[in-house]
């Protein structure tokens, strides 16, 4: 399943709804719901080209492998006194979000958030109507986040895979 920022700003909503007091656990809330969208959604593509590292140095038959995320296991523990800080506070949380390659493969293929950054959300206009400006927020929360992810992707990687020597290059993130 790709990324969608309709379905990914309902998932933030239907996680913060869980609690309608706010406070510290709507936002722990909020960053499992946003990092459970993007481990269950995104898909990464590598190109790989590898040889065995002794002779005859046979290339690798596999020649592309997708990569999965796993959760970073931390709680999403903010108390932002600003837009800004909370912004901050939820790009270093999914900064440890893991990126595995395929079975017999071993990289270290992220980087980090990359662009996400709290310039690109604008601040919420007042509304009127709360579901409204909930789904404008997540909408743009959901498309900065998005606009960014590939950069937290590798753009190349040198690895192994069993015998094999080489590098991967990243092919797509959907």
């Amino acid at each position: 399943m790709a990324l969608n920022v309709q379905s990914f700003a309902q998932a933030m909503i239907d996680g913060v709804k869980k609690y309608p007091d706010g406070g510290k656990n709507a936002f722990k809330a909020l960053g499992e719901a946003i990092e459970n969208y993007l481990c269950n959604n995104t898909d990464a593509v590598y190109s790989w080209s590898g040889k065995m590292t002794s002779k005859p140095y046979t290339p690798d038959p596999v020649t592309s492998f997708n990569a999965s995320l796993s959760p970073s296991g931390n709680t999403f523990n903010c108390s932002p006194k600003s837009y800004e800080g909370f912004i901050s506070d939820l790009a270093n949380f999914l900064k440890g979000i893991k990126i595995d390659g395929a079975s017999g493969f071993s990289f270290s293929l992220a980087s980090g958030v990359g662009s996400f950054t709290s310039q690109q959300i604008k601040k919420l206009d007042d509304e009127s109507d709360i579901d409204k400006a909930l789904i404008s927020a997540y909408s743009e929360i959901a498309q900065s986040i998005i606009d960014g992810w590939q950069s937290y992707f590798l753009a190349s990687a040198s690895g192994v895979h069993s015998a094999y020597a080489g590098s991967a290059s990243l092919v797509s993130v959907s």
